[in-house]
């Protein structure tokens, strides 16, 4: 029901200022809009003066600007004061506040329990700020970009909550399920596009201080802020909990996320030690753990570090849970989010007939959500894998349709880290214009400086371009960052692979013996690894590792990444050597082969 005792304000669609009764108070300068909805989106309310003048007139004068703030708050302090009772906004010397006790505001409903927001809100709710624009005033624009993303991300995650009760408490009836079962309508609803979902609790001190708990705060501030950076998770604040041990499950009910990280801060004589953990809500399983220690003193050097430390990690395990969940589920019904996951995970099988089935899927995404970029990005990618190990029964069109989607997931996907690096990988594997590629490794690390997956789609792009050094300091970078990264071994190869261009033998021949015990039948890593013994006087304990690329289809699978032609022959006479004169006789039936006949 509609609370007749507060102030509403809308800012999705059509922009207005409600008094209880109803009637609509008079604001109609966009700089007044501006800075109303500036305070507004404040966490508390709150905005310093400068803020606010940056913001709307950062290219005037200080004292202009200055001047300008104090005309625009004396215009909006007339129009919504009321005459009798408390002012709604307050301003003094440095700050700004808006009373958020006594407005509604429409885009802060969008953080609470989708119950609570009215479905018209949800079913057509507008743009934030619809037709507002402030030209010239760039910190304005860049402010409202962010946040119509933003909320067009909160709006999504409440159409999947909503989906998502109504599926859970109203089951496809068993006769109904399969490929032409109904998709459950919530409130108007059907399922959209969405990532994985965390929610994050406030972290606890085990302290009484109010200072400790200040630190805690800022923490997980700190923490959440590195999280929501990231294209590939939906990330939602829990705030404090008195409540422990905490019901996961409810919790996670009540956020719409399946994930919650919560952690806890001690501090003992100077020494301070973080406990963060990850727990997959849903069947109360922790699925990952992590320990940081350092010193009050130190904490402020290496706070940043430890948030992103956590972020990089919690992404790639809730990228692998996704995943291990989405192939031990086979497919009943048509949804997109279930999909999409299990073509991810099949085509890391890396043969030829999951590969298959990963497009196919991927296939099916883009036919019920046509603008779904990471679908579209995945499907190109492995176009171009199939293309590139020679598994295409006609290479031109293989190489055609990974073209095609990469030009796809680009138009729907152009900002989004995910999908430019997936794009990159797309035109190594297709041999396309590596200029491009090593520009679009730019721009994902651009819009996000500290993403250990575009720093490993850069050191392959870099591997391309033969820029070694590069490409090994891209991979170890990514690895530093996130040790228990999912791509570890692929990275590992990449680093095996320009150390041999650097001539550094013996320390590519470590690497690559680790990666093969993760990728024993990955063309790429075995070429790597056979040069790397060759090249260190090792051949004959090249001969297994030959025998089996040759099985697997010999070099035809590597030329996007192996192109120095001393390389190849090396390779190919080590090939030649061990492999051809056994391939008659050598019994193969132990190693599974990468062809569609192996996995029928």
């Amino acid at each position: 029901m509609e609370d007749r005792t507060r102030h509403r304000l809308r800012l999705l669609g059509t922009f207005g200022l409600f008094a209880p009764d109803g009637t609509r108070r008079p604001i109609t300068s966009r700089k007044g809009i501006a800075l109303l909805a500036l305070i507004a989106l404040a966490r508390s309310g709150e905005r310093s003066r400068a803020w606010l003048q940056a913001q709307l007139w950062g290219g005037r004068d200080p004292d202009q600007a200055r001047a300008s703030l104090r005309r625009e708050l004396s215009n909006l302090r007339q129009a919504i004061n009321p005459i009798d009772g408390p002012p709604l906004i307050v301003a003094d010397s440095a700050r700004v506040r808006l009373d958020l006790d006594r407005i509604e505001v429409d885009v802060r409903a969008l953080h609470t329990d989708v119950n609570n927001v009215r479905t018209p809100a949800l079913a057509d709710p507008g743009e934030l700020l619809e037709g507002l624009d402030l030209p010239g005033e760039e910190g304005f624009e860049d402010w409202l970009r962010e946040q119509r993303q933003h909320v067009r991300a909160l709006i999504e995650q409440l159409h999947v909550q909503a989906w998502e009760r109504v599926a859970l408490s109203n089951p496809i009836p068993a006769q109904t399920t399969g490929a032409d079962a109904p998709v459950p309508i919530a409130n108007g609803f059907a399922p959209s596009p969405r990532k994985p979902s965390v929610g994050i609790v406030a972290f606890t001190m085990r302290s009484s201080d109010p200072g400790d708990a200040a630190l805690a705060a800022a923490i997980t501030d700190e923490i959440g802020d590195a999280m929501s950076r990231f294209s590939t998770l939906f990330v939602a604040l829990a705030g404090p909990r008195v409540e422990r041990p905490l019901d996961h499950g409810a919790l996670c009910r009540e956020l719409g996320v399946r994930y919650l990280l919560e952690g806890s801060i001690q501090r003992e004589h100077g020494a301070i030690r973080i406990q963060v953990r990850l727990t997959d809500g849903v069947v109360r399983e922790q699925i990952w753990t992590e320990r940081f220690d350092t010193t009050l003193e130190a904490l402020f050097d290496v706070q940043a570090e430890i948030a992103q430390t956590v972020a990089q990690q919690i992404d790639s395990s809730v990228e692998i849970a996704e995943r291990t969940r989405a192939a031990a589920q086979p497919v009943a019904t048509p949804d997109a989010y279930h999909l999409y996951w299990r073509a991810n995970a099949l085509f890391r099988q890396w043969e030829r007939a999951p590969m298959q089935e990963a497009i196919a899927l991927a296939g099916q995404v883009l036919a019920l959500e046509p603008h779904n970029a990471w679908a579209s990005a995945l499907s190109a990618f492995c176009h171009s894998l199939t293309f590139a190990f020679g598994w295409a029964d006609d290479p031109a069109a293989t190489r055609a349709q990974a073209l095609a989607h990469y030009e796809h997931c680009l138009r729907y996907g152009e900002n989004d880290p995910f999908v430019l690096g997936y794009a990159a990988g797309t035109l190594v594997g297709i041999g396309g214009d590596i200029d491009i590629a090593d520009q679009l490794i730019d721009r994902a690390l651009a819009l996000h400086p500290a993403s250990a997956a575009s720093l490993f789609w850069g050191g392959w792009v870099d591997i391309a371009r033969a820029n070694p050094i590069r490409a090994v300091m891209r991979f170890e970078h990514a690895l530093r960052m996130n040790p228990r990264s999912a791509v570890r071994p692929h990275a590992l190869t990449g680093i095996g692979l320009g150390l041999l261009a650097l001539g550094e033998v013996a320390r590519a021949r470590t690497v690559l013996r680790e990666a093969v015990q993760y990728l024993p039948y990955a063309p790429v890593t075995l070429a790597a690894l056979i040069l790397a013994l060759t090249l260190n006087g090792e051949e004959p304990e090249a001969a297994p590792y030959a025998l089996r690329l040759n099985a697997l289809g010999g070099t035809g699978s590597i030329d996007a990444t192996i192109r120095d032609p001393r390389m190849r022959a090396r390779l190919n006479a080590t090939l030649d050597r061990y492999a051809k004169p056994q391939a008659a006789r050598a019994s193969l039936h132990s190693i599974p082969r990468i062809s569609g006949e192996s996995s029928r």
